[in-house]
């Protein structure tokens, strides 16, 4: 693979070797700055190599820079290092893009804002067709106030959905480690308690249907009784 990055690199292909460009490309794709950092400080002799290859190497098909698969990538970290390391956001790739215009969401365009705001003289921002960091209203930051709130309110309810299923689960599991513990009589009995309690629903639902109300009362009851005695026979 490195190899093939640098029949891919043109102009810059025999700055660095294939082992360094393999690190650096790794660095840049796992938006490692710690990784990146390490690599340029065990190379200090030849950092310069290394941040002419980064600012200049271009990627087939697009003769993209790393600015630009980084955009793509969404990877905002690795991104706002290359840019302190003087990658070029007004360059552009064949199709005439530059970085921002190829940004995948929304946090690389509000990070290229952000640096632009943070460096206004580092390069001519302009060309690189990257707007200035917007000043939200106070309505427009009640709106991204009550989205926020709306976002953790329904991820407050799938974890606790998450949480009743796990509950579930987990009495389940005991029921059934009960169940097999019990002996094989005791295991008929309550097959047999649970066909009459089966029984019993489906008359309870046949009174409810008639309006008769006072039989469903003690039918239900019935029902009830005999839960209770299923969990008395498990429970011993």
């Amino acid at each position: 693979e490195g190899k093939k990055n640098s029949k891919q690199c043109g102009a810059v292909v025999n700055v660095l070797s294939d082992v360094n460009v393999q690190a650096l490309y790794a660095s840049i794709r796992l938006n490692s700055v710690s990784k990146l950092h390490q690599l340029l400080e065990s190379n200090e002799e030849r950092k310069e190599k290394f941040l002419k290859y980064i600012r200049e190497v271009r990627f087939p098909p697009t003769s993209s820079t790393f600015l630009h698969v980084v955009a793509r990538r969404g990877a905002v970290e690795i991104m706002e290092e290359l840019l302190l390391l003087g990658c070029d956001p007004t360059v552009k790739d064949s199709d005439g893009k530059v970085p921002y215009q190829v940004a995948q969401n929304r946090a690389v365009r509000q990070a290229f804002s952000k640096f632009r705001s943070e460096h206004p003289d580092a390069f001519n921002w302009n060309i690189s067709q990257i707007p200035e960091l917007a000043v939200l209203s106070e309505e427009q930051l009640a709106k991204e106030a009550e989205k926020k709130r709306v976002q953790r309110e329904k991820k407050k309810q799938r974890d606790k959905a998450k949480r009743i299923v796990k509950h579930q689960e987990r009495i389940e599991q005991e029921q059934r480690q009960k169940y097999l513990a019990l002996s094989d009589r005791e295991k008929r009995a309550l097959a047999a308690e649970r066909r009459l309690a089966a029984s019993l629903q489906k008359g309870c639902q046949i009174v409810e249907n008639d309006g008769s109300r006072c039989f469903k009362v003690s039918y239900c009851l019935v029902i009830k009784l005999i839960n209770y005695k299923q969990e008395m026979v498990i429970a011993t």
